[in-house]
């Protein structure tokens, strides 16, 4: 099973097929830029023509353009066992469960670019200027999934100008990728205006959706093991060509560091660069001896990081309170063609639900994420909750519920998942009950069934008598 922000995009990109505008009438509120919901979408239309599943298309060519990107790279930096086990680490057996995420898509197609810097860095200039540019414009095309990732390219830039002086600054595969990112950036406003519409009134909301203390970001094991990198490079002090690379990837290590701290979430996907550039880092930092010995053991320890962390979420999965399985038989029970809405904040119960039942999705929004930050008493609020009403709505409220309500009046639901009240006592069914419109809509609704933290409810003229 893909996890849900997969199918999320996946998803997505059918729709886009389908005619559906991004951040208008689907998506609304997404703080992801398009561009890895336009590659989703030529997955989508290739997936159509071969009858192959979107999802399964993407994971596909994730793994032969990753793995190409592993081999370009070392063949490029012309290192040994140590080098192609590291850059295999990072490029691919890091990212376990969240496989084909765009973070992996960073990270590997960042890593010619890297080998190909150290390479400069060691003085080493026999790379053709066609190559050089080629290996600039893939790994712009891996940095723009997230605009933190520019961070990256300008520590390897600054590092390369530190080893071999500032001129190498307006060298044409440096100046290329910023050129792209303009580039892409014009295009994301001419394709899909309403993202730029969105982040003037998500952005303040986001800041509050799953929000984690800094300090436990800060000192998460992550952390440690950036650490651990630096400490073993400084104590084996690696030499020629080696010796920038593995510079190159603290860097970029940092570089990530700061760009996972500063969405102050803490998430597993927004930590996995980090976890992929420290740990070849690592490896490049073991002794030589391991170049012809150690390197299977290197191997295995990947292929084991990748496992367990395959296992550790597959152990979150079965503990999702959507209880995928059983959700599944549900919809196919009582609206197998959907249209299926979910009041919840959780992307989970509507992802990869709806790619595998191929019931329609009613809301415009992938979860109701925004909610922290559209009610300041979601997380505790010791004197009870009191829910806004039509007039007291603030701009961002008033979005939310009439973008609901146009999904509700397009694509009428015939299931509604509706997430129960939290242990703090906020109730969702009141929350969306402060529209006038939505609160008839779930008088009409009758709970037939629960699943995990979710009552499920159809309308009453449909229950059995």
């Amino acid at each position: 099973m893909v996890y849900c922000d997969l199918a999320w995009q996946s998803f997505l990109g059918r729709q886009l097929l389908a005619g559906r505008s991004l951040y208008s009438d689907i998506a609304v509120g997404e703080m992801h830029p398009p561009l890895y919901t336009w590659l989703a979408a030529g997955f989508a239309a290739a997936g159509r023509a071969l009858g192959v599943s979107t999802s399964r298309l993407f994971l596909v060519w994730t793994a032969v353009a990753t793995c190409a990107a592993v081999v370009v790279a070392w063949r490029l930096f012309g290192g040994g066992l140590l080098v192609a086990v590291a850059f295999a680490f990072a490029g691919v057996a890091a990212h376990g469960y969240y496989f084909a995420g765009g973070e992996q898509l960073a990270v590997a197609f960042a890593l010619p670019y890297v080998a190909m810097t150290a390479r400069l860095a060691n003085d080493e200039n026999d790379i053709g200027r066609k190559q050089r540019l080629a290996i600039s414009a893939l790994a712009a095309f891996g940095l723009a999934m997230k605009p933190q990732f520019v961070l990256l390219w300008l520590g390897a830039e600054l590092y390369l100008a530190s080893q071999r002086g500032w001129s190498t600054l307006f060298r044409a595969e440096c100046l290329l990728m910023p050129v792209i990112w303009a580039a892409y950036f014009i295009l994301t406003y001419r394709l899909t205006p309403h993202y730029f519409d969105a982040l003037i009134w998500a952005v303040p909301l986001y800041q509050e959706f799953g929000r984690a203390p800094l300090d436990r970001i800060v000192t998460s094991w992550r952390t440690a093991l950036a650490g651990s990198a630096l400490l073993m490079f400084l104590l084996r002090k690696p030499e020629g060509a080696r010796h920038h690379l593995v510079v190159l990837l603290l860097v970029g290590t940092a570089a990530m560091w700061v760009a996972t701290v500063s969405q102050l979430k803490g998430w597993p996907t927004h930590w996995l660069p980090v976890e992929a550039l420290s740990g070849a880092a690592l490896i490049l930092c073991l002794p030589r001896r391991y170049e012809a010995f150690g390197a299977p053991f290197i191997a295995l320890f990947a292929l084991i990081w990748m496992n367990l962390g395959l296992a550790a979420q597959n152990a979150a999965t079965s503990r999702d309170p959507s209880n995928f399985p059983a959700t599944v038989e549900i919809v196919h029970r009582w609206a197998p063609n959907g249209p299926v809405l979910a009041l919840s904040g959780e992307l989970a119960i509507g992802f990869p639900l709806i790619n595998v039942t191929g019931a329609e999705w009613t809301s415009p929004f992938a979860c109701f994420w925004m909610l922290p930050g559209l009610h300041p008493f979601y997380r505790a609020n010791p004197s009870g909750f009191h829910y806004h009403s039509p007039t007291d709505w603030s701009p961002a409220e008033r979005l939310v519920y009439d973008n609901l309500w146009r999904g509700i009046t397009e694509r009428p639901p015939r299931i509604i998942f509706l997430e129960r009240d939290r242990p703090n006592g906020f109730s969702y069914r009141a929350f969306f009950e402060a529209d006038p419109r939505i609160r008839h809509l779930l008088t009409s609704f009758v709970v037939v069934d629960r699943v995990g933290s979710f009552h499920v409810l159809i309308p009453a003229r449909q229950q059995p008598s």
